[in-house]
């Protein structure tokens, strides 16, 4: 597999609600395996590690932001309830992408 692969999976994983929680409901690393192969990708030990890797780096990036903490362009969303809703869909996104980082670490 190549980088293009691996930046093709982590892709997926940040926007692919369903394949996140594909992946992180499986119930052994040999599970975990067949269901990242069956998915297309077929990454070497390394290459899991460089996606582990990758998805610590992802995290670490996004800002940790409090509720009440609140830019122009959220606080315009605020009287529909939508930015509660981003809110979050934001904290179950780093969450879970958290587990599949966490269920790859055994796998590398």
């Amino acid at each position: 597999m190549s980088l293009e692969s691996v930046q093709k999976f982590l892709t997926e994983l940040r926007t692919n609600e369903s394949f996140r929680t594909k992946l992180i409901n499986t119930n052994s690393k040999e599970q975990l395996k067949v269901t990242i192969k069956t998915s297309g990708y077929n990454f070497s030990s390394e290459e899991i590690q460089t996606v582990s890797e990758e998805i610590q780096t992802i995290i670490e990036r996004i800002p940790d932001v409090e509720k009440d903490e609140i830019n122009e362009e959220e606080l315009s969303e605020v009287s529909g309830g939508s930015y509660e809703d981003k809110y979050e869909k934001r904290q179950y996104q780093l969450s879970s992408l958290a587990q599949v980082g966490e269920l790859l670490k055994g796998l590398g």
